[in-house]
């Protein structure tokens, strides 16, 4: 399977950071060939399948321990959670570590847009129908009609087209497969915001969202998973129960109306990198913690690898383990 091109700029980025820090490091992403340095401790960086390579991560250098790294907050939380694995062995990369963000941006009401772009695919927990509906409930709410500009590689206009049967307010500008540097083709991003609405479990980082923040472009998310560590001037978020409510009730328009009064702004935060304490984790101990995981989290993960909105991925977003 090749890599994506989004996969191949994190891994590179991370190595790249790793390397400056004077750090060893083992990113253990989607077919990767793992080469182990002869280190006492040993960095394992994992990506947004870390639930289950863990689960599966049996043959380990001997005589070493280990720092697991995500790119996250929330997957620290949630492999402390699944396999008791101590939260000072576990450590995130600070996503502007890897994407510096530019903070020379004016400041907008993100609801006066009406330029945007969504860079997703087309699958059901990237929740493209959503984002289209709330963004027509925004064009019949100022008056005005919305473009959206959509910039996804390797699919086909009409797997987006379904999502869009009879929404007046939106002029959709399929620009398709932009390359790995896509924001630059973009124009006037400062103008324009991003939209990116996501319930898929897997989304531990996001590289469309830390290349857009890099452009002065605005934000408007969903307060899930990778997204509750992007904050910033412009960075919009609505939280995981009231999107939900909307598909829920079928994209009831009193749902839709109301979504707007629920958006919240998130500029006030910062994460340090390689700078908190740590304890590594020996070999033996994070095999044993592996392998001893319950079958009931074990199903839990198993669920997760689904296309569709399932309890397992609603109990995630809810905290409800």
């Amino acid at each position: 399977m090749t890599k994506s091109k989004s996969l191949i700029i994190l891994e590179n980025k991370i190595n790249n950071l790793f390397t400056e820090n004077n750090e060893n490091c083992v990113v253990f992403s989607d077919n990767c060939n793992l080469e182990w340095p002869s280190e006492e401790i040993i960095n394992i960086v994992f990506f947004g399948n870390a639930l289950t390579d863990l689960m599966f991560l049996k043959i380990l250098p001997k005589k070493t321990s280990y720092i697991v790294w995500v790119l996250c907050t929330e997957f620290k939380l949630l492999i402390n959670k699944f396999y008791n694995i101590p939260i000072q062995s576990i450590k995130v990369i600070n996503r502007y570590d890897l994407f510096p963000k530019n903070e020379n941006i004016k400041n907008f009401n993100i609801e006066e847009i009406n330029n945007w772009v969504i860079a997703s695919r087309p699958s059901s927990l990237k929740n493209i129908e959503l984002s289209y509906r709330l963004l027509n409930q925004l064009g019949r709410k100022n008056n005005q009609t919305i473009n959206i500009e959509v910039c996804a590689p390797n699919y086909k206009i009409s797997d987006f087209e379904r999502y869009n049967k009879g929404l007046e307010k939106l002029n959709i500008i399929y620009r398709g497969d932009l390359g790995p540097n896509w924001v630059d083709y973009i124009e006037n991003i400062e103008n324009k915001a991003l939209i990116q609405l996501s319930f898929y479990p897997k989304d531990d980082f996001s590289v469309s969202v830390a290349q857009w923040q890099q452009k002065n472009g605005s934000l408007l998310l969903s307060n899930t998973i990778a997204c509750k560590d992007v904050y910033g001037t412009n960075v919009y978020k609505l939280h995981f129960e009231d999107l939900y409510k909307i598909k829920r009730s079928g994209y009831n328009n009193n749902d839709l109306k109301s979504i707007f009064k629920t958006i919240f702004r998130d500029n006030n935060r910062s994460t340090k990198f390689f700078e908190d304490k740590v304890k590594a984790i020996s070999r033996e101990s994070l095999i044993t913690k592996i392998r001893d995981i319950s079958d009931e989290y074990k199903d839990m993960i198993y669920k997760l690898n689904s296309h569709e909105l399932n309890q397992s991925i609603i109990k995630i977003h809810r905290n409800d383990l």
